[in-house]
């Protein structure tokens, strides 16, 4: 999974937008400024004008419908885009550089086409990307070994960068992964990890493939 933000070269005429796809399989609604949480119809916001549009959200599909996107558009050319990475492999040899490629030929470059037309990757600049990941370790820890396992991270990780589980901690809120401790990345780099003594990690907000690799490899260094 993944999140970015796009700033375009100009802004954008949100009502022009939808009107140039209305006849697209795209699936559109608006939103009121400032307010996401409410959803406005094309005939109220396009036909008839009876509303501001304050942003567009988009829903399409790219690498022959295989990787499902959203993108969140604002009329100051604002753009979040966020969605699949598909059955992409990530080893030890896949480098930043790889995955960068990978990610604006084959996910961003292609539904900026569908939704902009754009013909060249200098419309637009890619200001912020988040990458997320989850995967099931074969080897889990374990109820009875898992505060053996917190020892251990507590002695690899700085003991600030670590939350223990929420159901540990006496004013824990209770929801989310309870059972699960959460691992920030080392100071200066974003991306954190959660896993629990099932052996489900995941992996959130890591601003590159060799930080979220790194960090991996001081997990596994400790999961034995």
């Amino acid at each position: 999974m993944f999140q970015c933000m796009v700033k375009l070269e100009h802004d954008v005429n949100l009502r022009t937008l939808w009107r140039s796809l209305e006849a697209t399989s795209l699936v559109i609604c608006a939103h009121p400024p400032g307010q996401l949480g409410i959803y406005l119809t094309y005939m109220n916001c396009v036909e008839n004008e009876l509303y501001q549009i304050g942003s567009l959200s988009i829903k399409t599909k790219v690498c022959e419908g295989s990787i499902n996107i959203s993108m969140l558009i604002f009329k100051n050319g604002r753009v979040k885009v966020s969605g699949g990475l598909g059955k992409m492999e990530c080893d030890k040899t896949l480098t930043d550089i790889e995955f960068s490629l990978f990610f604006n030929e084959t996910i961003l470059f292609p539904v900026m086409q569908i939704v902009f037309g754009f013909l060249d990757k200098d419309q637009y600049v890619l200001q912020k990307k988040n990458i997320n990941a989850s995967m099931k370790m074969t080897k889990t820890i374990g109820k009875e070994l898992f505060l053996e396992f917190l020892d251990r991270l507590s002695t690899r990780f700085n003991h600030n960068s670590i939350t223990l589980p929420e159901i540990m901690q006496r004013d824990g809120k209770r929801r989310g992964r309870i059972c699960a401790v959460k691992v920030k990345n080392v100071t200066g780099k974003a991306g954190s990890f959660a896993v629990d003594h099932g052996g489900k990690v995941q992996f959130f907000a890591y601003s590159s493939i060799d930080d979220l690799k790194s960090h991996t490899e001081d997990l596994f260094s400790i999961w034995s």
